[in-house]
């Protein structure tokens, strides 16, 4: 008989929990598309305004985060990574609509006010650069959560929970993950000045934003950390304890970190002017 898995205020790893995976859970609805798409207007007004006060970058920042998740999208869409069908006013969007969807949500929903956030804290706007972006974050983190709440309490006849779930021990994946924000880390850590501190302020605003998106939307039970019990197979939510932690390493390491290809790759491009940590 496998050992069962100990439980605590902190959800903290006992004998047999290697036996329980780990997964970022999302639960919702099929209105969940119609409410994407308003965070999709509200994050290109988003990059609008700051390209019109910012410059070019923040049009760059919004495109090659919009590409770089939309083609880890589709590779989750045409694998069987990404389940369940998605619907927008009451149509149902074909696997390449919703991928194109949630990329140009996720992606510069918090690349750009992240890139903002550096621009601003880099020459002394302290309080630009914390506010802008954490009130812009805290609207869209709100409006999706306080959506999902009311939807989920909604629910019709014949209507069911969408639960999204994200397998976070999934060996290669944790392997492919670690390499890959090492790698970025070696390579922020090896630019010139100014650019290096400009990119860890990025990447520490990135973070930032990531982490208050999730207690948003924890606060409102939407989205959550779940273990799957292999003995019982079931899910179950540990501690809270456990899954802050969670939170945390999922902000910094599976989105920052994984993410910064984002920031990386149009500076090595020089498809970036830098222009206010560059300006005179």
């Amino acid at each position: 008989m496998k050992p069962r898995v100990g439980g605590n205020g902190l959800g903290l790893a006992g004998e047999g929990h290697w036996q329980v995976s780990v997964y970022s859970s999302r639960k919702t609805t099929v209105r969940h598309g119609t409410d994407q798409l308003h965070l999709f207007f509200l994050n290109l007004a988003a990059a609008i305004f700051f390209t019109l006060v910012g410059g070019p970058d923040y049009l760059v920042i919004y495109f090659a985060s919009g590409l770089f998740h939309l083609a880890m999208e589709l590779l989750l869409a045409f694998t069987g990574g990404r389940k369940g069908d998605v619907f927008v006013y009451g149509r149902k969007l074909p696997k390449s609509a919703h991928s194109v969807l949630r990329a140009f949500v996720e992606g510069p929903g918090i690349c750009v006010p992240a890139f903002y956030a550096a621009d601003r804290l880099f020459v002394g706007d302290t309080w630009p650069g914390l506010l802008v972006p954490a009130a812009l974050m805290g609207v869209a983190a709100l409006y999706s959560g306080l959506a999902d709440y009311l939807a989920l309490r909604r629910l019709e006849d014949g209507e069911g929970v969408v639960w999204s779930r994200r397998k976070m021990t999934r060996p290669f994946v944790v392997m492919t993950v670690a390499f890959v924000g090492t790698t970025c880390l070696i390579l922020v850590m090896l630019m010139p000045e100014p650019h290096r501190t400009h990119a860890i302020i990025y990447l520490i605003a990135y973070t930032a934003l990531t982490m208050l998106w999730f207690l948003i939307n924890y606060a409102f039970g939407v989205r959550m950390i779940q273990r799957f019990d292999e003995e019982r197979q079931e899910f179950y939510t540990p501690g809270i304890g456990f899954e802050l932690v969670a939170f945390f390493y999922d902000s910094a390491n599976e989105m920052a970190l994984l993410i910064s290809p984002v920031y990386l790759i149009p500076y090595a491009a020089r498809w970036l002017q830098f222009a206010t940590i560059l300006q005179p």
